[in-house]
């Protein structure tokens, strides 16, 4: 059986080459079904462009953004970061192959 790209893996990859920016994708799947996706070198400009790009893929998103201390040993430097959770439809024979 082969691997199961998901669209929003696919859309992330092309964004990531569009923008020069980011350099490795997690694509977790949700409880309630949707994708939650990170990329390592986006920051939220990236996330709202990438949305936008989702949009026009028929994709429905919602950027969340944490925040994280940027120093975990000092406690300093509190900084946000961000995910984009996207609803998107996938096969259930493929269970989580991101």
């Amino acid at each position: 059986m082969g691997t199961y790209v998901t669209e929003s893996r696919r859309l992330a990859r092309r964004h990531m080459k569009a923008t020069n920016r980011g350099s490795t994708i997690f694509n977790d799947r949700l409880v309630d079904g949707r994708r939650s996706v990170k990329v390592w070198g986006w920051e939220l400009p990236q996330y709202e462009s990438f949305q936008q790009m989702l949009k026009g893929a028929g994709l429905v998103s919602e950027i969340i953004e944490m925040e994280r201390w940027g120093n975990p040993y000092t406690h300093n430097n509190r900084v946000k970061k961000y995910r984009i959770h996207i609803r998107e439809d996938i096969p259930n024979v493929w269970m989580d192959n991101g």
